[in-house]
């Protein structure tokens, strides 16, 4: 068979906070020196610099309402952004995250949940860990199998209704899918909750890089390592033997010395005839992506200098650490917010991009749009119509994809800036944000 990398199940970029990125192009534009820059400070600096008063009175100032659409699968973007609520004066934020894939979707509910209250019994660190084998591990351990089979019960319960439990502050909706879609995550959350369905992840892992490899297969750890030194020379904080285990098995995160041999079955996707509109049954490879990995969206930058600290030139930190390191912040900081008695209104609006294309009710509507590396070609669809005057859109780009070339990189970038100027859309001018390869920030300007 044939490997196709048909989703992304991470983020092939580091996360980020789409409000900071918008408040610190705002703040290019209009020169004032008033307004935030763009910080990666740590969730303990930041409590430190703001009494719980201070950051009271930043909430109560505004009462302005923004529109924020993440296109595809934005886990990184939109767990940050999420996370980081409490950091901008936004009295109400709209966030509108439009899938491609139901799996996706449900993948991202899971995640969801290990950010409400409901599972309460669990500590920071224990939370973080499953969340980051969720994310990117084909095995993982016997308890987050078991949480992934009761999330999917607790989800199923709550999918009929228009707004989710999410036992938070943040309000879930499901208002803008259709009943055939509602009952396409039934089925996927069904099979997930279901003991007895299985998902040989092993084997279809073995078989995405034999048929990636083909005759080089036998001599692939060369090419990991060619791939981890000539195309990852950047992340030097990412550990060469971690990355090459993981591209060897697919297990990017093993903590302690706990046993993995439960397959992920989040990363199963269902075979669909695209003729008669159908499911039919689960697809016996893996589709995802076996090059990159998923260390980069979280376990490569961070505001705690500490994690990046070296002895004899060597990191006493790896990407695993660091990944860990941000997941429990996030956790802790949005746990915090929601702890708060706080008067901002946050809802997140869950779709999928055909509603969101062939919907009128979305135009003019965003005061930001983010687009990931694999939506890049569907965004002459929905940005000269969806986006308001004077929004921002961020692309990603391709830099980390591992199997692309100079040439094809060079040619998305161009592609990026194409589309954009034909949609009226202009560079935004922000050396702070312009010195990073990973993303490209446009504005929408006035006729």
């Amino acid at each position: 068979m044939t490997y196709r990398h048909l989703m992304n199940f991470w983020p092939l970029v580091p996360a980020l906070d789409l409000q900071n990125i918008v408040s610190m192009c705002n703040s290019c534009a209009t020169e004032d020196s008033n307004i935030k820059k763009y910080s990666d400070e740590t969730f303990q600096v930041y409590k430190q610099k703001n009494t719980g008063s201070q950051m009271d009175v930043l909430q109560q100032d505004e009462s302005t309402e923004t529109n924020y659409l993440l296109v595809g699968n934005s886990i990184g973007c939109l767990f940050k952004t999420l996370a980081r609520l409490d950091r901008h004066p936004t009295a109400k934020l709209n966030l509108y995250v439009a899938f491609t894939f139901p799996e996706s979707l449900s993948r991202c509910l899971l995640l969801l949940s290990l950010f409400s209250n409901s599972f309460t019994e669990a500590s920071l660190l224990e939370k973080a860990e499953m969340f980051l084998e969720i994310l990117g591990n084909t095995y993982i351990r016997a308890s987050t199998a078991s949480y992934i089979e009761n999330a999917s019960m607790d989800i199923l319960k709550n999918l009929d209704r228009p707004e989710l439990n999410s036992g938070t502050l943040l309000r879930i909706s499901t208002m803008h899918m259709k009943q055939k879609e509602i009952d396409e995550l039934v089925k996927i959350f069904m099979y997930l909750k279901n003991k007895e369905m299985s998902y040989d992840i092993g084997k279809a892992w073995e078989n995405a890089l034999r048929s990636f490899f083909g005759q080089r297969f036998d001599s692939r750890k060369n090419l990991f390592d060619y791939h981890f030194n000539m195309k990852l020379e950047d992340y030097s904080i990412i550990n060469l033997r971690k990355y090459i285990d993981w591209c060897e098995t697919g297990t990017a995160f093993k903590f302690r010395s706990a046993k993995y041999n439960y397959p992920n079955k989040t990363m199963a996707v269902q075979r669909r005839n695209n003729r008669l509109k159908q499911t039919q049954g689960i697809l016996n490879c893996y589709v995802g992506d076996i090059a990159t990995s998923p260390y980069l969206v979280f376990g490569v930058e961070s505001g705690n200098d500490e994690l990046f600290k070296k002895v004899n030139n060597e990191y006493t930190s790896t990407s695993e650490d660091i990944s860990k390191y941000n997941v429990i912040e996030m956790l802790d900081e949005f746990t915090t917010f929601n702890m708060k008695s706080n008067s901002k209104d946050v809802v997140l609006n869950l779709m999928f991009f055909d509603t969101l294309c062939k919907s009128r009710k979305f135009d003019k509507s965003f005061d930001a749009i983010y687009i990931p590396c694999d939506m890049m070609h569907c965004s002459n669809k929905i940005l000269p119509k969806l986006l308001k005057v004077g929004g921002i859109a961020v692309f990603e780009t391709i830099r980390n994809v591992v199997n692309s070339t100079k040439e094809q990189k060079e040619k998305h970038s161009e592609e990026i800036f194409r589309l954009s100027h034909s949609g009226g859309l202009t560079n935004v001018e922000c050396p702070e944000f312009n010195s990073s390869d990973n993303y490209k920030v446009f504005k929408l300007v006035a006729k």
